[in-house]
This record gives structure tokens, sequence and C-alpha cells, in this order.
């Protein structure tokens, strides 16, 4: 199948207070193969560690084929209204 015909997706990564985590789950989510259009949400909840910097210093140097963008709630909703 041509790439052009596959589904589009979107990955989305949410995150709180996550810091030290965050970046290997980025890492993991640039590190996708798939083939058809991709876009990657990565969305931090109000975090009041570098959680939302990380985001946006591996957003600004990824050089990969997929679409990034960047959210950022300015206070924490929680999981189920922050994904809504």
């Amino acid at each position: 199948m041509n790439p052009s015909e596959l589904p589009s997706i979107s990955i989305i990564l949410t995150g709180h207070n996550e810091e030290s985590s965050i970046r290997d789950a980025i890492r993991s989510v640039f590190g996708q193969d798939y083939e058809g259009p991709v876009e990657i949400i990565l969305s931090d909840d109000g975090s009041s560690d570098g959680t939302f910097s990380v985001m946006q210093e591996m957003a600004a140097q990824y050089r990969g084929p997929y679409r990034v963008i960047l959210n950022r709630n300015e206070t924490p909703l929680g999981r189920g209204p922050h994904i809504r």
C-alpha cells in the first residue's frame, strides 16, 4: 500500500509533573515508524515542574517526518478533562 493511502493517526502524549520521565516517553513516540500521516500532540496539564519545557525543547529539535503540536493548560484540569 502506498503510504499516502494509509489512514492518518494522532498520537497524544499527556503529562503532569513528569519531568523526570517525559523525555523517554517523547523519544519513544518520535521513534515510531508508521508510514502514513501522523500528528503527535504533546500536552502538559499545568505542570509545576519542567515537563512543558522538556516538551518544547524536544519538539523544537525534532527533525522527523511527523507533525508535532504542543499544548499546555495553565492550570491542571485532571486526566479526564485534560484529554477532552
